[in-house]
């Protein structure tokens, strides 16, 4: 499903999780809602595209901390939780990024995994 997500001290609600629920409560219910979500952050289905905006990024923004410049629309506080659950210090400027870290980081916004018990 794709919508809007609400990430709560508890876990994920919002429109995007409630259609999840309410079109796959069959195949939900069969595995006892224990399955593992896979969670695209930016909307962006094409990999080529996400990569050339954190290039962009990386080349307009080179001293700029990796926190304080996302090219994607995402919320402060969950855009340094993404670059630490990736392993990028929020605190190091674009340039020093390396070309490990950025494909992590954009696997995390592509691919990003989570458990659901539930």
């Amino acid at each position: 499903e794709q919508g809007p997500v609400l990430i709560t001290h508890w876990g994920m609600s919002g429109p995007a999780v409630l259609k999840l629920s309410a079109w796959g409560a069959r195949e939900l219910a069969q595995c006892e809602y224990r399955f593992t979500a896979q969670i695209n952050w930016i909307g962006e289905t094409n990999e080529a595209e996400a990569s050339a905006a954190l290039d962009n990024t990386m080349a307009t923004f080179r001293k700029k901390k990796l926190a304080n410049a996302c090219p994607f629309e995402l919320p402060r506080k969950f855009w340094e939780y993404i670059l630490e659950k990736a392993g990028c210090n929020p605190d190091s400027p674009w340039m020093d990024t390396s070309k490990k870290e950025r494909n992590r980081l954009l696997n995390m916004l592509l691919n990003d995994c989570y458990e659901v018990n539930g």
